[in-house]
């Protein structure tokens, strides 16, 4: 008897949706945008508008889910929106990284959500993410065209450890690093003078972390 095939139903794209997700607002994103189309919707006076849809994976690095305690992941979203579409749709093939957040709202208009501008200590952060969770999509050079009054995204490439240079020597400590330490700096992360709880964020990105 010969065996049925299995069929495995179509998987479905998760929500990016900010105003649903309060708790998103100053969060770390990490967007690989890979593809702009446009879609149409139904505006509440009955007409319809076309607008530009980017789809991209996310990663919310410094939002852990609560069933992995990895950074929060969002696989194939659909991203819309007036203030984040311009900062995205000319970066297919990059990275973009940067921190969620809402403009101020105009009249009746509620404010837009735009990517503000990554620190160094957000890049040390997603370059862990990165290394830990490598990607093989080709970089692009970012062209990203700026919203009024929202901050122009940056492309994120991250470097390699070889290519960061060591920041400046700490007086010796009195005690050894402590395990936690110990574990970044074997993943090539410079961890002098990281904070307790940034660097439980990056070693949260790790598989292999013991610090759960």
């Amino acid at each position: 008897m010969t065996t049925p095939p299995q069929f495995n139903q179509p998987g479905k794209a998760d929500k990016f949706a900010p105003r649903d997700n309060p708790q998103w607002i100053g969060k770390l994103f990490l967007i690989y945008p890979d593809s702009v189309s446009p879609q149409t919707f139904s505006r509440p006076d009955g007409t319809q508008e076309t607008s530009d849809v980017v789809t991209a994976d996310v990663v919310i690095i410094d939002l852990p889910d609560p069933q992995t305690g990895q950074p929060t992941t969002l696989q194939g979203a659909r991203i819309g929106g007036k203030g984040l579409v311009p900062q995205l749709r000319k970066m297919v093939g990059s990275m973009v990284l940067g921190r969620l957040s809402k403009l101020p709202s105009q009249g009746q208009k509620d404010g837009a959500y735009v990517l503000a501008d990554f620190t160094p200590a957000d890049a040390q952060m997603a370059t862990a993410y990165v290394q830990a969770h490598p990607r093989t999509a080709p970089f692009a050079q970012p062209q990203a065209q700026p919203v009024a009054q929202a901050p122009a995204p940056q492309a994120y490439a991250p470097q390699a450890p070889a290519y960061v240079p060591p920041p400046a020597p700490a007086p010796a400590p009195t005690e050894g690093p402590s395990p936690l330490a110990q574990f970044l700096a074997s993943k090539g992360v410079p961890v002098t003078g990281m904070a307790e709880d940034q660097m439980r964020l990056i070693a949260a990105t790790y598989p292999d972390n013991p610090f759960r």
